[in-house]
């Protein structure tokens, strides 16, 4: 094939060539890590995203659970509105974070969601009508 070279030359070639075989696999497989730690790297920040987002659902239900009862047990206006304006806070504080988590959901979750948004529309229904039979037969 090649006459004029000599077997140190074709060794010298021959190792050359392995090198950079190696060089290329080395290389591909640093490549293929790093995507694949990318993809893992933005599947956990969705996922921690949405149980932060539920978590913080759950304690803004409590506390318009907590700030409904205070307002029903409260002695004066001032407290009544005071207990209002957290429902309010809560209310829009919770909407907020169901906007934001109706993308990062899959299909299944965004029909839970959906039910979940329906039951507390009702919820919240109920809850005004509280607020103002309240306010109406309160011993203020």
């Amino acid at each position: 094939m090649f006459p004029n070279v000599t077997l140190a030359q074709r060794i010298t070639f021959g190792f050359i060539m392995v090198i950079c075989i190696m060089g290329l696999a080395i290389w591909s497989a640093e490549y293929a890590l790093r995507v694949s730690q990318q993809s893992l790297s933005k599947a956990t920040e969705i996922e921690s995203t949405k149980i932060r987002d539920v978590a913080r659902m759950v304690q803004n239900l409590i506390a318009l659970q907590r700030s409904e009862k205070n307002l029903i047990l409260s002695k004066s206006e001032a407290e009544m509105d005071e207990y209002e304006a957290a429902i309010s806070a809560e209310d829009k504080a919770l909407i907020h974070l169901l906007a934001t988590t109706k993308p990062l959901v899959t299909e299944q979750g965004a029909v839970l969601l959906t039910e979940f948004e329906q039951q507390y529309n009702r919820f919240r229904s109920t809850q005004e009508k509280v607020i103002n039979l309240s306010r109406e037969n309160g011993n203020v």
